[in-house]
């Protein structure tokens, strides 16, 4: 799988604050997204969704160059604009490299910032780390959206390093957050049977 370089969101939280009306002067929830999705309905719905505000429970990782959603229950490549996927979608913390310039809300910043510390936390005790995760975020598709329209003579591109992911979610919001135990990936309760096998410790919000 292509490999994405994760940005602490700390620094883009910094850059954000310092531009006039980026956040507002309010705490504010992001706009209403369609029913909780699973990463496969994801897939099975991508044209449809892409451009849209959704909410995905599905299984995160992170590492020194990784930062995505995955499912060990569709894990076969996705095939999509003549070319073959991973199904996974890379993740982003706004203002990052590939995300819109404009969102259709306010991201949450305190829980943007929460699920950064439970990032980091358990990427301490073991390099990479992977867990459950609910997220409310804008999706963009390679087939358009933040600029990723391909040329008709060129292969499509995605996003992230080497353009490899075919989706991308700017986050808006972060709910629930389970960190795994390190084990491999498998079905679990509590990430629609896509978490990290072995059990979890749930972050509350």
């Amino acid at each position: 799988m292509a490999a994405v370089r994760y940005r602490p969101v700390g620094v883009l939280m910094a850059w954000f604050a310092v531009l006039p009306g980026a956040w507002g002067g309010e705490q504010q929830a992001p706009a209403p997204s369609v029913q909780v999705e699973s990463l496969c309905s994801v897939f099975a719905a991508l044209p449809q969704l892409a451009g849209r505000v959704v909410t995905i429970r599905a299984e995160w990782h992170a590492g020194d160059e990784q930062f995505f959603l995955a499912s060990g229950l569709c894990s076969d490549r996705f095939e999509f604009l003549g070319r073959s996927w991973p199904r996974a979608i890379q993740l982003r913390f706004p203002g990052s490299p590939e995300t819109p310039s404009t969102l259709p809300a306010v991201p949450e910043r305190d829980s943007l910032a929460r699920f950064d510390d439970v990032v980091k936390a358990a990427r301490r005790k073991g390099g990479a780390a992977s867990g459950c995760v609910t997220v409310v975020g804008f999706l963009s598709a390679a087939s358009g959206g933040a600029g990723r329209a391909p040329l008709a003579a060129a292969p499509p591109r995605g996003f992230g390093h080497l353009g490899g992911f075919v989706a991308q979610v700017t986050l808006l919001a972060v709910r629930e957050v389970d960190v795994g135990n390190g084990k491999r990936r498998g079905p679990a309760p509590g990430c629609g049977g896509d978490g990290p096998e072995g059990g979890s410790e749930k972050v509350r919000r």
